[in-house]
């Protein structure tokens, strides 16, 4: 709400201004944003598909809240990275998997709200990666 309260105000105190919204693909962002909680498989930037398959062994909506339990204790629990002052068991599902969709609806409503509150013909696209 407060990134869409600030681009009304502006949009709304300089009606001529033009907004340039620095932006990518949105599947070369998310792999630089998430956690990388399985370093075994590879990096999410490096083999995307890989990695959410892993993701997809702990944390498929079908397992419930918290995820696939086998992943966080044991062996496989014991190749999981996490930050040192958090324990796998205990935030490894909190950690390795709420991120994505955390990102996902962040790129979702970034995007929304640009053309919402300042509308489509006063935004400029710039693709950062070209």
């Amino acid at each position: 709400d407060e990134f869409r309260r600030i681009l009304r105000a502006l949009s709304e105190a300089y009606p001529n201004l033009w907004f340039i919204h620095n932006t990518r693909d949105v599947s070369k962002w998310l792999p630089k944003r998430v956690h990388n909680c399985w370093p075994h498989v590879g990096t999410p930037a490096d083999d995307w598909k890989a990695w959410l398959k892993a993701r997809d062994q702990c944390c498929a909506v079908s397992f419930g809240t918290g995820g696939n339990k086998s992943c966080w204790t044991g062996t496989e629990g014991a190749k999981v990275r996490m930050p040192k002052r958090l324990p796998v068991e205990q935030f490894g599902y909190h950690t390795c998997c709420e991120g994505l969709d955390f990102y996902k609806e962040a790129w979702k409503e970034v995007h929304a709200a640009l053309v919402d509150e300042i509308g489509p013909g006063r935004k400029v696209d710039f693709n950062i990666d070209r």
